[in-house]
């Protein structure tokens, strides 16, 4: 495509950006690859948590196995399965997160719902849902950072500042009717075996709920109802990001 006479190079530089988003939306592939939900609970001892414990409350099956030998102590417990699920109690809170592949089901939504009935007396205070969802660039290795520093920031003279390619990554706070969520774009890598290094974009999205109602079973309440939208949330999330490339 020629270029009219009178552009400049930072013109160019435009026309460059804008092709390369075109490129990327027309052959965006957006996956999720990881779920992590967090269950605020104030004076939560974390090493109350253990196998036995999660097994015999059937808050997990028992053909589950570890991966690793888990860490215990009086600050945390961490207990990883090789189903690439891993649980993550700390003091006031406990984790759930899973790695996920293309086509593997959910499998924290339900093991929070779990421990949330086997410890129903608990004075819940919040919920965290999290997610990564990556957008992989097949042909252009710096397309990732190009769309990062060139599209999501404006191009100036600071922008020349750096000896190398600059680098950056952009955290967004939303607002949202029933929660704030804060979102972080940034530059990623994904390594296949026998294959190239791909250049993608990390979006890791948190949605911070303040859980709701006069008492612990009000609250608990509203945490389960939560918690059982979590597929909307998951849409709403990926509608966030794909408006990124409209």
């Amino acid at each position: 495509m020629p270029v009219p006479q009178g552009f400049n190079d930072f013109s160019l530089y435009l026309i460059s950006i804008q092709y390369a988003v075109y490129y990327l939306w027309c052959g965006l592939s957006l996956d999720l690859i990881e779920i992590s939900i967090i269950l605020v609970i104030p004076n939560f001892r974390p090493d109350t948590i253990n196998v036995d414990f999660l097994k015999y409350s059937g808050i997990i099956p028992d053909g589950w196995e570890l991966s690793n030998t888990p860490i215990m102590n009086n600050f945390q417990t961490q207990i990883t399965f090789s189903n690439k699920v891993k649980i993550n109690a700390e003091n006031n809170r406990i984790i759930f997160t899973e790695a996920l592949g293309k086509d593997d089901k959910h499998k924290v939504p339900q093991l929070s719902y779990q421990f949330i009935q086997s410890l129903n007396t608990a004075n819940y205070q919040a919920l965290g849902f999290n997610t990564n969802h990556l957008v992989v660039v097949s042909k252009d290795e710096d397309l990732a950072r190009r769309y990062i520093t060139e599209k999501l920031l404006k191009p100036g003279i600071w922008y020349k500042a750096s000896k190398e390619p600059m680098r950056a990554s952009v955290n967004y706070y939303y607002t949202l009717d029933d929660c704030q969520l804060n979102l972080n774009v940034s530059e990623a890598r994904l390594q296949i075996p026998e294959q190239s290094p791909q250049s993608a974009l990390l979006f890791t999205s948190n949605y911070n709920y303040q859980l709701q109602g006069e008492t612990s079973f009000d609250k608990q309440q509203n945490l389960i109802q939560t918690l059982e939208k979590y597929e909307s949330m998951i849409k709403k999330n990926q509608k966030i990001i794909y408006a990124f490339f409209n």
